[in-house]
């Protein structure tokens, strides 16, 4: 693939990525509505860390090195963006799904080894017994966020978490009719 095309599709990564973190997640704070340039600066700075995490993720990570990414993002976000952000927090709910989305497509696209973990979202968080009160646009700790990985782990019996979710996805986009026939 030449260098021309895996950048744009890099790019349609990183946009689908946030689109699906962002996307009625609740992220900014309520008076930060005409903050657009706030907006487009941490859009902006989340994307550079994105490109900069392949590098990263070019090896199989263990869960500790994941989590370890995830908190620096989240921490570094909020360091920068905060006062835009709800709470001046870039939570780690959103960190997770951006991040765990962009290296699904990644992966997908054969550029990085499978990731470690999979998006928590509403659709995968309901297929974990005992987890369906965790929302994870609001959650921010590392420990439910390690239980939402371990109960996944339960369910998804011997299957990676990220072949485990892709089944999953697939099974959902059929029952709502966006799989071809």
């Amino acid at each position: 693939m030449d260098d021309i095309a895996r950048r744009f599709l890099q790019s349609e990564f990183s946009t689908l990525s946030l689109g699906g973190a962002f996307q009625r997640a609740g992220i900014y704070a309520k008076d930060s509505e005409t903050e657009t340039a706030g907006r487009k600066r941490l859009r902006d700075h989340l994307r550079v860390l994105l490109d900069q995490s392949l590098e990263r993720y070019g090896k199989p990570v263990s869960d500790d090195q994941h989590m370890s990414f995830l908190r620096e993002l989240s921490d570094s976000l909020s360091d920068r963006h905060g006062r835009i952000l709800d709470g001046g927090r870039f939570r780690l709910g959103i960190a997770q799904k951006a991040t765990n989305l962009f290296l699904k497509y990644c992966w997908c696209a054969g550029w990085i080894p499978e990731p470690p973990h999979c998006p928590f979202d509403r659709v995968v968080i309901e297929q974990l017994p005992g987890m369906r009160h965790i929302l994870w646009t609001r959650l921010d700790q590392p420990d439910e966020y390690m239980s939402l990985v371990i109960a996944a782990r339960d369910r998804a019996g011997p299957r990676s978490l990220a072949a485990w979710e892709l089944e999953l996805w697939s099974a959902s986009s059929t029952e709502r009719g966006l799989a071809d026939k």
